[in-house]
């Protein structure tokens, strides 16, 4: 009787993975393709393990594998009080004052 391998995933948040073939036989001729799958509004970032980068291909399993697959929030848009602090400290800047520590503004010398 051959052996056969495991392939496990880690996963942050945000996704999921998918095999094509899952365990393995050992062998040579021994492939797995490992598929991301990707929840609403979540950002794949990579595979890394015992893979890289955008695609996971594991060929000639004589072992225990394991992926990693990170799933990231892309960045939103500012809220309106982001906005306003970013407005504020631009017109700010272009009065030539600046906000102190103690919360007074003063005119550049």
């Amino acid at each position: 009787m051959d052996a056969t391998y495991t392939i496990t995933a880690s996963l942050t948040a945000g996704g999921a993975v998918s095999y094509a073939v899952n365990p393995v036989d050992h062998g040579g001729s021994s492939n797995c393709t490992a598929t991301r799958n990707e929840a609403d509004g979540y950002l794949f970032g990579g595979f890394s393990g015992d893979c890289s980068g955008e695609s996971c291909e594991l060929t000639d399993i004589t072992g225990e594998r394991q992926v990693i697959a990170t799933f990231f929030l892309p960045p939103g848009v500012p809220t309106l009080s982001e906005w306003a602090i970013l407005l504020l400290a631009g017109l700010l800047g272009l009065f030539g004052m600046r906000v102190v520590w103690n919360g007074r503004p003063r005119k550049e010398k």
